[in-house]
Parts: C-alpha cells; structure tokens; sequence
C-alpha cells in the first residue's frame, strides 16, 4: 500500500469516525459498542496498526461490558444504528481493498470513498429498519433494576412507618408523663391545702385555748379581787387602825380611835373620790361637808385621799412617805379617825382609800 493511499484511507476514516460518533449523540446508542466495530474496521483495513488496534479493542469491550453492568438500556435503533454502522465499516474496508488493488491513483481511492459513502447510507437504511426488541441482558438489568427501586421504595416506607411509630410512642410517652406530673401536682397542691387547713384549724383550737386561759385567768383574778375587796372592805380599817397607831406610839402620840361615823362619813368619801379626786366634793364644796352634813360637831378636821393601792400596806406607805399625809396621821390634836375604801373597776384607778380625822 502506498503512502498516498494510506494517507486518503485515514482521511475516509476519520470522516467515517466523526459521522458515527455524531450518530451515537444523536441516537443515544452506546458509545463503547460503538467504538468497538469502528476500531475492528480500522484493524482490518491497516492492518500493520493492528497492534495497537487489538489493544483498544480489549479497552472498549470491557468498557462495554461495565457499561452492561450499570443497567445502559439500548433502544432498538441504537441496535440498528450499530449494525449500520459495521456494514459501513466493511463497505468502507472493501472500498479501501479495491482502491489498493489498482494502481493506487488518487482518482482510484476518491471512487472508493464514494462508494464507502453510498454504502454508509444503505447502512443508515438499514439501521433505520430495524426492530425494537430488548436484549436478554437489557431485560434482565431492567428487572433488576425495578426490584431494586422496589425494594428502595420498601425500605423507604418500613423507615418512614418506624418513625412514625417512634413518634407517636415519644408522644404518648409524654402525655403519660405529663398526665403523671399533672397529677402528681395535682395531689402535692391537694396535700398543701389540707396541711393549711389543718394549720388553720390548730391555730383557731390554739387561740380559742388561749383565749379560754385568759378568760379563765380573768376570772380567777377578778374572783381574787372580789374576795380582796370584800376582805378589805371588811378589815381594812382594823388593820389600818394598827398600823396607824404604832407610827403614833414610836412618835410619842397617844392612839386614834376608829369611830364607827367616821367611817361611815369616809365610805361616803371614797366613793365621791371616783369621780372627782380630789378634796373637794362632786358638788364643787368642801370636803369637810360631808361632817357638817351629817352634823358632827368639830374643832379641828382633817382628810387623807389616795388612788391605785390594792392593799392595806401599800396605802399606808404612801402616805406615810407623803409630808402633808403624813403629818395629818401624826396629828397630835386628832383623837377620832374614820377609814373608808371602795372598788370601782370602771373609775381611773380601781382602789380608792379616805381618812377622815377629827379632834
């Protein structure tokens, strides 16, 4: 073969290359099975490249079978495509062997590229024409593929149930323990409220106790005075008297007598004191009235008033540590004494004493 038509072989293949693999775009075919009839072509029309030819060819026949793998579908026209495309590939290779057996003139080789052309196009015919059927392998990857998607699709739904029902268990799950914490509060508030009431209740039994207490301690005291008045009412002047007396004695003064109107007129005195203390009467006069009232005659009189004492003893030493009540008690003129007490609990001071002296 020489140089020259070597030369417009390659051309005529290159062109040849170009139209299929724009056929393999545009029908969507494979394009290693493709590759893999346009390399043997090339094989057996040069065939000192069969070489590297052999070598490309192993290269696509395991892209192709990769390309098996991974489930690539091939229409019916990408089948017919391809068939067209090999029938091309011997035309163009008997068309290259008739332009090799002549003279090899360039006119020679430019009529087999055309005839390589015209029969490209019967090729094109022909794989226009063809049927649709499947491959087995094609078949079997599609079904393969479809349990796939299926067993997908299984998977995604067993997924999507278990997290719902794991949804819905945390949501009872938490209304149970809400319910519980509910409850629960409900029964903590239930408790407080009966420990309160309970509290309440002891406090009202406590103070009514206490209150009781002190209406019984009222009682005892206000027994205890009633017996106190009733015992000063009726000894307070016996007792005073001698009280009175020893003062007297150690001064070097001769005894008082207690006179029973004397005694009279002072009651009349200490009870007039509750109102008004002081030594003059209610009525605005004197105190010494309540003598000539009465109609007993005097020359010289006198009168001791005193408020708040409960007892003999603490009436006596407050006049005593008085001056003025004092010198009256140690009255060398007076020889009669009268001793008057009373209790009012509604007056100022609740016991009120009188004295009334006369010569």
């Amino acid at each position: 073969m020489c140089y020259c038509g070597v030369w417009h072989m390659r051309k005529r293949l290159f062109v040849f290359a170009c139209v299929v693999i724009t056929s393999v775009y545009l029908c969507g075919c494979s394009f290693s099975a493709v590759l893999k009839d346009t390399l043997q072509a090339l094989a057996d029309a040069i065939p000192e490249e069969a070489n590297v030819s052999s070598e490309i060819l192993a290269k696509a026949e395991e892209e192709n079978s990769e390309a098996v793998s991974e489930g690539e579908e091939n229409t019916s026209e990408d089948v017919s495509s391809e068939e067209g495309s090999s029938e091309e590939a011997s035309s163009e290779e008997g068309s290259s062997k008739d332009g090799s057996s002549k003279d090899g003139t360039k006119e020679d080789s430019k009529d087999s590229s055309d005839d390589g052309k015209e029969k490209s196009g019967d090729g094109k015919e022909k794989s226009d024409g063809g049927s649709n059927e499947i491959t087995p392998e094609q078949k079997a990857e599609k079904i393969r593929r479809e349990n796939q998607e299926k067993e997908r699709q299984e998977r995604i739904e067993k997924e999507k149930a278990e997290e719902e029902e794991r949804v819905r268990k945390e949501e009872e799950e938490k209304a149970k323990k809400a319910e519980e914490e509910k409850k629960k509060a409900e029964e903590e508030k239930k408790k407080k409220e009966e420990a309160e009431k309970q509290r309440q209740e002891e406090e009202k039994r406590a103070e009514e106790e206490r209150q009781k207490q002190i209406e019984e301690q009222k009682r005892a005291e206000e027994e205890q005075r009633q017996n106190s008045v009733a015992d000063l009412e009726a000894n307070a002047g016996a007792r005073m008297i001698e009280m009175i007396n020893q003062k007297r004695a150690e001064a070097g003064l001769g005894a008082l007598t207690l006179d029973p109107t004397l005694c009279a007129l002072a009651k009349v005195r200490a009870d007039e004191i509750v109102t008004v203390f002081d030594h003059t009467r209610p009525d605005g006069r004197s105190c010494f009235t309540v003598l000539t009232d009465s109609g007993v005659a005097f020359g010289t009189a006198g009168e001791n008033i005193a408020a708040g004492y409960p007892s003999v003893d603490a009436a006596f030493n407050a006049w005593m540590n008085s001056e003025g009540h004092r010198a009256n008690l140690l009255n060398p003129g007076f020889n009669k004494i009268g001793i008057g007490f009373t209790y009012n609990p509604d007056g100022t001071y609740g016991y009120y004493w009188t004295q009334v002296f006369t010569d």
